[in-house]
């Protein structure tokens, strides 16, 4: 009877025992789920931030590229829309996995970032810009012409002797 009554206990306590383990064990266990599960959203995140930052440095790379490029420029009508294009064309070469719309706003961003301590430059302005380097433009070539008419006047009347050696 003693032995069924201590079988009965520890069984009992057996059961109780094996349940609080596995109560502790499960306790356990969801929280080291939820601790890895925010870990991996960290990790996530600072990658996701690594990349971005790696595509920023490696778009202005690509932007200083295309500013020295057309740094001088003859004809400044399309400028603007040949640096974004070869801009987005670098870009994507470096970076082939960005979408359109992520080129674009990378380009805005560095336009915004880059440009902010330069002096603002309206339409308005770079259409006088452009007028103004029409009409140099002109007055250059008239000057050249008249200069060309003199020099050949000039040798006109007074023939240059070829020297012999």
């Amino acid at each position: 009877m003693y032995n069924e009554i201590s079988d009965t206990i520890l069984t009992a306590l057996t059961v109780g025992l094996v349940g609080i383990l596995v109560a502790i064990i499960k306790s356990v266990g969801d929280i080291t789920i939820e601790y890895i599960s925010k870990k991996k959203k960290e990790v996530e995140q600072t990658l996701q931030i690594n990349k971005h930052e790696e595509e920023i440095k490696t778009a202005k790379e690509i932007w200083h590229i295309v500013e020295e490029k057309y740094r001088i420029s003859e004809n400044i009508e399309d400028l603007a829309n040949k640096k974004a294009n070869d801009f987005d064309k670098l870009l994507l070469e470096k970076i082939p996995y960005l979408k359109e719309y992520q080129i674009k706003e990378i380009r805005q961003a560095l336009a915004g970032e880059i440009n902010k301590g330069k002096a603002l430059l309206h339409e308005d302005n770079l259409r006088k810009q452009a007028e103004e380097l029409v009409n140099k433009n002109s007055d250059l070539e008239r000057e050249n012409i008249e200069l060309k008419n003199k020099l050949h006047n000039i040798s006109s009347i007074a023939p240059v002797k070829e020297q012999k050696q």
